[in-house]
């Protein structure tokens, strides 16, 4: 498995288990996941602590208190 197989395969990972390690909140959009570790894959932020989801994709990456406006 290459680099970036490897990468990818991860993050499916992270997200798969993320809800059911996380408090879920529904608030306008169809998931909002807080108090997870999420790896991002970006140099300047590995990490994050809150998703949104909305129609599908993934509208919000960051903070749970960023998350709050989801």
């Amino acid at each position: 498995m290459n680099p970036k197989e490897f990468t990818q395969t991860f993050i499916l990972l992270i997200i798969a288990v993320l809800p059911a390690c996380t408090t879920e909140t529904d608030v306008g959009t169809e998931r909002v996941f807080i108090n997870g570790a999420v790896y991002t894959v970006d140099d300047g932020r590995s990490w994050a602590e809150a998703v949104a989801i909305k129609d599908g994709e993934i509208v919000f990456v960051g903070s749970n208190d960023g998350a709050k406006a989801f």
